[in-house]
C-alpha cells in the first residue's frame, strides 16, 4: 500500500494517522524523538507492509509485474493497490474521499515543523495536486510513474507501469479487492495490541469492515 492505503486502515487518532503517513521518511533513531501515538502509526504500518509483501494476494500482484518491471514491481504494486481503493472508495469508507483527503491533509500540515524533511518537502505538492482524491485517475497515475522514474535518472520501468494496470485491469483488480478486508483486519489487530493504548477511531471505515479483535489470541501475520 501507498500514502492513501495506510491512512485507510489507520485509527482516525490525529498524531498516530501522521505516523502511518510519516513512515517511509522516519530513518534511523528518529523515530525516537516522536511523539508516543505517532510512533507507534510508524511502527504499525512496518507491521502492515511485513504483512503485504507476505501476503499471497500482493505476490499475485508483483508476480504479474515482476516480468515487465522487475525490481520495481513492489512499488508498482504499491502505487496501484492506491489506485483501486480510490476507485472504490464508496464500497470502503463513510465519507467521501475528497473529504476524508481535505482531513489529512490538515492534520499533516498542522504538524508541519516537526514532520521528516523528505515529508516536508513534498507534502505541498501532494496537497497541490490532491494526490490522494487523484490516485483514482489513471491519467494522474501516469504523472505519477513518471516522476518516479525521472528520480531513478531514468533508470526504472515505471513510467510504463499505467499501460501494464490496462493490460491487467480486472485481474489486478480482484486481487484487490480480495486483499483489502484482510489488510484491514490486520492493521485493527496490530492497533487495538498496542501498549499504550491509542484511540480506535475508525468511523471512516464501513462497519462491515470495522473488526471485533480477540485480544487473547496471540498475535500472527497469518
Amino acid at each position: 500500500m501507498n500514502f492513501l492505503g495506510h491512512l485507510y486502515v489507520s485509527t482516525l487518532d490525529a498524531n498516530f494517522l501522521t505516523g502511518s503517513f510519516i513512515a517511509d521518511a522516519v530513518k534511523g533513531r528518529a523515530i525516537e524523538t516522536l511523539p508516543t501515538s505517532t510512533r507507534q502509526g510508524v511502527e504499525v504500518h512496518r507491521l502492515l507492509d511485513s504483512f503485504t509483501d507476505q501476503h499471497p494476494r500482493v505476490k499475485d500482484i508483483s508476480l504479474w509485474l515482476s516480468s515487465e518491471h522487475g525490481r520495481w514491481s513492489g512499488i508498482v504494486a504499491d502505487i496501484l493497490l492506491d489506485h483501486f481503493l480510490a476507485l472504490h472508495w464508496d464500497k470502503y469508507a463513510t465519507l467521501p474521499l475528497a473529504d476524508f483527503a481535505s482531513n489529512c491533509y490538515q492534520v499533516l500540515q498542522h504538524r508541519l515543523p516537526w514532520l521528516p524533511a523528505k515529508t516536508q518537502r513534498i507534502l505541498p505538492y501532494m496537497v497541490n495536486d490532491n494526490w490522494l482524491l487523484n490516485y483514482a485517475d489513471k491519467g494522474f497515475l501516469d504523472k505519477v510513474f513518471d516522476g518516479m522514474h525521472r528520480r531513478t535518472q531514468y533508470q526504472s520501468t515505471m513510467k510504463q507501469a499505467t499501460a501494464t494496470l490496462s493490460r491487467y485491469y480486472e485481474p489486478f483488480d480482484n486481487l484487490f479487492q480480495a486483499f483489502m478486508p484482510e489488510v484491514t483486519a490486520k492493521a485493527h489487530e496490530f492497533i487495538a495490541r498496542l501498549t499504550p493504548a491509542v484511540e480506535l477511531d475508525f468511523r471512516h471505515q464501513m462497519p462491515l469492515f470495522r473488526q471485533v479483535v480477540d485480544l487473547t489470541k496471540p498475535a500472527s501475520f497469518h
